[in-house]
């Protein structure tokens, strides 16, 4: 049996919560360093990536008093990854630019087919034909100061792999030249 205890000792609650306190407080701290985005510090030593900043402070000195702690402030600055984007001007539009489309392969009604797709973009079609000889690689020849034209319409149609300065039996009164070559394979 135990020792009777005198009335008014508040001594056992005291320990008792002093003890609920303590696991609280125990838990508390187990959770918030768990709960942590980059996890649980497993190491004697924090380390730091290259290129980062990390600064802690000192432990605190305990005393015989019961002390709340929190965990020591910790700032890490890291770099975002380092990608390399080639950025391509915004595409012109066709609206307007005088174009001539000529068939380089011999199939027939190649260029009359590609008209269509060509006029949905805003070119200003002046004609379709074929040429004398045939052309391996389609071709996008530009007049004058032409050429952003030229290779809007490549990105455009990238069968269109050549862009070149317009040769001097081509007219100067159309703004852009294309050759169908045989490379080209027509939209099914």
């Amino acid at each position: 049996m135990s020792a009777p205890q005198p009335r008014g000792s508040r001594t056992a609650p005291a320990l008792k919560a002093g003890a609920v306190f303590a696991v609280f407080l125990a838990l508390f701290l187990l959770f918030d360093r768990l709960s942590r985005p980059d996890g649980p510090q497993t190491s004697a030593s924090p380390t730091t990536a290259p290129g980062a900043t990390s600064t802690t402070t000192a432990p605190t000195r305990t005393t015989g008093r019961p002390t709340t702690t929190t965990a020591p402030p910790t700032t890490r600055t890291t770099r975002p990854p380092q990608t390399t984007r080639t950025t391509q001007p915004p595409l012109k539009s066709g609206q307007g630019v005088t174009l001539q489309i000529l068939n380089g392969t011999g199939e027939l009604r190649l260029a009359r087919d590609f008209k269509p797709l060509v006029r949905r973009y805003g070119y200003k079609i002046v004609n379709t034909g074929n040429t004398g000889a045939n052309y391996p690689v389609s071709t996008v020849y530009y007049t004058d100061a032409n050429r952003d034209d030229a290779l809007a319409f490549q990105r455009r149609f990238p069968a269109f792999k050549i862009v070149q300065q317009a040769p001097a039996n081509l007219s100067r009164d159309v703004e852009l030249h294309a050759i169908i070559g045989a490379n080209y394979t027509p939209p099914h």
